[in-house]
Formats: structure tokens, C-alpha cells, sequence
């Protein structure tokens, strides 16, 4: 989500949940955090705060000791996780993907028939399409092939992150104060495993596609590095997240 409407977004959890009582507590809020915590006792008080930039979670909640830690999405937020390819790549590669399908991963961000970004013109996205629609199957089957590829990917780009040691997300919650919907890695764990995303023709790893965060060299000569970094992105985020939360277990 943008930058400011996404601090505005945490901030108002905040301060909804810092120093309530249970009973003080907005009703969506309230029923949310009884799926985090369990039982709550109208008379306790809960604690929240935002945590720093460049993690999965965005606040962390406490009520009674316990810690949970929560990534917050909202608006029209589809993107969840960049990373720079030249560790996204090893990381793919760690965990399975062919040498050939890392080569394509690099070359389809770059779009310029290149694996590093040093094409003279990058294609647009129609044109990309149609140029790599071959290899993206191909890619795209072998993807299917390897859930724990799938899963490690899906835990990295939205609860793990990639930064050594850092805190991981307990939940994603889209959503505000007012209304939202939570899921917790189990919950997404199970989904992954009865749904491939096989209708996808765009190249992709269980629900997230993926592309440069800048495409061509000509376009931000100010945000070069932007050009090596990978955007990955879930397109229905919103409803998908609505029906994993309610259609399985935390």
C-alpha cells in the first residue's frame, strides 16, 4: 500500500487498540484479536505499538504477556514483498527451482531479453506476454510441481521477509479498525495445498506474480537499483484473504 496511507492505516489500529480494555475495543477489532488470543476477559487491558520499517509485520499486539505480530494490508494493496533479484534468485534456486526457470524468472523481470538488465529497450507488458508465453508455461509447470518451493516463497514474500533475523508476521490483516480479515500462515498453508493457480497464464508461484519494480533503463535514471529489484504481487488479495480467514482454521 502507498507509504502514507498505509502509517495512516497502523496508526489508527494503534491507537484503537493501545491501553483498551477488552470491552472498550471496536466489535470487529474485539472479534479479531479473540481468533488471535482466544478468551479475553472484558476487565484486561491490551498493548499495541508499530514496529520499524523493512519487516513483515507492521504492529505487534500483546494482551496478558503474549506478543503477536501482525503485517498490515488495506485499500487497493496488492503488492506484498520486493527483494533485490540477486538474492531472490539464490533463495529460489536454494529451494528447488530449476537453473533454467531462475534464468527466465531474472529475464521476464528484466523484459528486455536479458538477464541483467542491459537490453537496449524492455518490452511492454503485451508484447512480454507473447514473447515468453512459451517459457512461461513451461515455468509455470514446474512451479505446480514443487509445493515446498511454493510454500517457501509464500512465507518469505508475506510473513518471513528476507532480512536475516528479523521479526516474522504472525498474521496479514487487510482491513482497518472498523472491518478486516486475518489469516495466519497455517490457514494459508492448508489453501496452498488444494488450490495450484493453474488457471494462471502469467508466470507465477501460487498466487503471486512478479516483474520489476522498474522496467527499462531509460524510464528512472535516478532509481537504477529499482530496475534489480523484484515486485512480487497477489491480484486478489482482498477477496482471497477474506475466503482463507473464514474458510479455515487459525
Amino acid at each position: 500500500m502507498g507509504t502514507n496511507f498505509g502509517t495512516f492505516i497502523e496508526e489508527e489500529m494503534v491507537i484503537a487498540i493501545n491501553n483498551r480494555k477488552v470491552y472498550e475495543l471496536p466489535r470487529n477489532l474485539k472479534f479479531t484479536l479473540y481468533r488471535m488470543f482466544g478468551p479475553l476477559k472484558d476487565e484486561e487491558t491490551f498493548q499495541a505499538g508499530r514496529l520499524g520499517n523493512h519487516m513483515k509485520p507492521d504492529i505487534w499486539v500483546e494482551y496478558e504477556g503474549t506478543r503477536k505480530y501482525i503485517s498490515i494490508k488495506s485499500g487497493r494493496a496488492t503488492e506484498l514483498h520486493q527483494e533485490k533479484l540477486d538474492t531472490l534468485v539464490p533463495f529460489l534456486k536454494q529451494n528447488g527451482l530449476s537453473e533454467e526457470s531462475c534464468n527466465f524468472f531474472k529475464e521476464y523481470c528484466y523484459g528486455d531479453g536479458t538477464q541483467d538488465g542491459s537490453g537496449v529497450e524492455a518490452y511492454d507488458f503485451p508484447r512480454l506476454k507473447e514473447h515468453y508465453k512459451e517459457q512461461s508455461n513451461k515455468f509455470n509447470k514446474e512451479v505446480i510441481s514443487k509445493p515446498e518451493l511454493i510454500d517457501a516463497v509464500l512465507y518469505r514474500c508475506i510473513f518471513g521477509g528476507a532480512i536475516p533475523n528479523g521479526i516474522h508476521a504472525d498474521y496479514i490483516y487487510f482491513g482497518n479498525s472498523d472491518y478486516g480479515d486475518i489469516m495466519s500462515w497455517k490457514q494459508l498453508k492448508k489453501h496452498l495445498s488444494m488450490k495450484t493457480w493453474g488457471f494462471m497464464s502469467n508466470p507465477h508461484i501460487g498466487p503471486l506474480q512478479f516483474k520489476a519494480k522498474i522496467r527499462g533503463q531509460a524510464r528512472h535514471p535516478d532509481k537504477e537499483y529499482l530496475r534489480h529489484c523484484c515486485e512480487l504481487w497477489w491480484a486478489n488479495l482482498e477477496a482471497d484473504l477474506r475466503y482463507i480467514s473464514n474458510r479455515y482454521s487459525l
